[in-house]
């Protein structure tokens, strides 16, 4: 049997994004750590992701090896992005905390691995690049959409409007990322000075000033906004990632960076 070794759960999902709503589900990503033995074996099986949806308390939870995780991580997927900002899981308190190194900051008391975590969440500078952002971001963003005129989704308009927000808040996370080098895995109300377009809001103003892109983006999960007005949006977007892209075309991936941290975790997890 292959050894495991839990390295963290992350709270990912409509509760990292503060789009949350009564009822949302709670999505739990758990990163873990093969043995190297193991991995090594001849008769090794492939790691593959596991999901685990604990129906009673509305949470799903999903897995990523190191590894994966850590190639996806330097393609700069968007979903992996966002477990370097994500709280992890204190089994103390039985909380989601970012911690205040190394103890708990909900119970102050000292979570497992934390010290790796730690390690591996100051690779971010070190794992995506520009090209990859765009790229990355762009197809994401894409893919989210198409579900929403998915032969699958038709009926389900609260489905379909959930992809239409990860659609824009997509691009806006990579917009932020390739504009300033971070980025809020929490959808922020401006970006820096990037406003939401007055011509986006007039389906929710009624008369409000500074209508932010948490208001927008959640009038859109509540069905509020047309599908149109979310079209436009998203091909403004578009054309304001490939400006950020633009500005900022040379940032590349530190893979030496990555391979030490995952070459040490594998020496010391070795069986």
């Amino acid at each position: 049997m292959t050894n495991k070794i839990i390295l963290g759960k992350f709270l990912i999902g409509s509760y990292l994004h503060g789009l949350n709503q009564e009822g949302s589900d709670k999505d739990v990503k758990v990163l873990y750590i093969t043995t190297t033995s193991d991995i090594l074996k001849l008769d090794s099986v492939k790691q593959k992701g596991e999901t685990k949806i604990d129906e009673e308390n509305n949470i799903e939870e999903s897995s990523w090896e190191l590894g994966s995780f850590l190639n996806l991580a330097v393609k700069s997927n968007p979903t992996v992005l966002e477990v370097f900002k994500s709280p992890i899981f204190c089994p103390n308190c039985k909380e989601f905390t970012y911690t205040k190194y190394p103890e708990c900051d909900k119970c102050n008391k000292h979570i497992e691995n934390i010290i790796i975590v730690r390690w591996l969440q100051s690779l971010f500078p070190y794992v995506w690049s520009s090209q990859n952002v765009l790229n990355s971001h762009l197809g994401y963003s894409r893919q989210q959409f198409e579900k929403y005129f998915d032969g699958k989704t038709q009926g389900d308009t609260k489905r379909q409007f959930k992809f239409c927000v990860a659609y824009l808040r997509i691009l806006l996370q990579g917009i932020q990322l390739l504009r300033t080098g971070d980025f809020s895995a929490q959808v922020k109300d401006d970006y820096e000075g990037f406003i939401l377009p007055k011509w986006a809001v007039k389906e929710i103003s009624n008369g409000r000033m500074n209508i932010s892109w948490h208001d927008y983006l959640m009038a859109i999960k509540q069905q509020q906004i047309k599908i149109g007005n979310i079209i436009d949006t998203g091909e403004y977007l578009k054309d304001e990632i490939k400006k950020a892209y633009e500005s900022n075309p040379n940032k590349q991936t530190n893979i030496s960076k990555v391979n030490n941290f995952i070459l040490s975790i594998r020496k010391e997890y070795w069986e």
